[in-house]
Order: structure tokens, then sequence, then C-alpha cells
């Protein structure tokens, strides 16, 4: 939920995998990104910050 929130400050959306789970069993924690929206270069931008 940290990169999201800094993304969100960042002014890009990201939501955590558990959105979109019913239930934890076999939970894997992941993001999940619009793909129409990957090459932004805000997102890039972003995610090489992060992974810096």
């Amino acid at each position: 939920m940290d990169l999201t929130r800094r993304a969100a400050s960042a002014g890009i959306f990201m939501a955590p995998s558990s959105i979109f789970t019913l239930d934890r069993v076999g939970y894997q924690p992941a993001i999940r990104v619009n793909v129409a929206y990957a090459d932004d270069r805000r997102f890039l931008d972003f995610m090489r910050g992060e992974l810096a």
C-alpha cells in the first residue's frame, strides 16, 4: 500500500491487487496498472525513481 500511496501523491493511480480479491486464499501481493497508461512519462519516471 505504501507504493500506491506514494503514486497517488504523485498524481498516479495504482490499485493494490487486494481490491480485486474476494478472499485471501492464494492471495499474491501485487499492484494493478491500467495498461493504457503504462507508457505515460509520469508513470515511467515514478517507477524509475521507486526502483532506483
